[in-house]
């Protein structure tokens, strides 16, 4: 393990650096899906390799990139909203009192507007 500065870092390729603390972040993922720490820096060095030499043939600045870029941000952005909103243990936080206190400040928006039939 070499030194980049006070960072200390497993692995590098160019000017991009996979650090310890890159590593020990997915470690527990790494632990659920069976894949040992070898494959992984394996893997990150490969797909950095891979990207450089996109870059060096223009991939990385395409009008069609750009715009799938765009939209995969669109679609992370609705789920960190989703997950915020509904999918969090406190959005889904309904306490009795606040269910009680909603039904006598407005107890007509519960009542049925038709006849139903059980």
């Amino acid at each position: 393990m070499k030194d980049a500065g006070k960072e200390r870092y497993i692995a590098r390729v160019d000017n991009s650096v996979l650090t310890e603390e890159d590593l020990a972040v997915v470690r527990d993922t790494l632990a659920e899906i069976g894949l040992q720490q070898r494959e992984y820096v394996s893997n990150w060095i490969t797909a950095e390799l891979l990207y450089l030499e996109a870059e060096r043939r223009g991939l990385a600045d395409s009008d069609e990139l750009r715009k799938r870029v765009e939209d995969a941000k669109k679609r992370l952005v609705i789920n960190a909203l989703l997950e915020q909103e509904l999918y969090s243990e406190s959005a889904s936080m309904v306490t009795e009192e606040s269910i009680r206190t909603a039904y006598s400040s407005g107890g007509i928006e519960f009542a049925l507007k038709e006849d139903v039939v059980n």
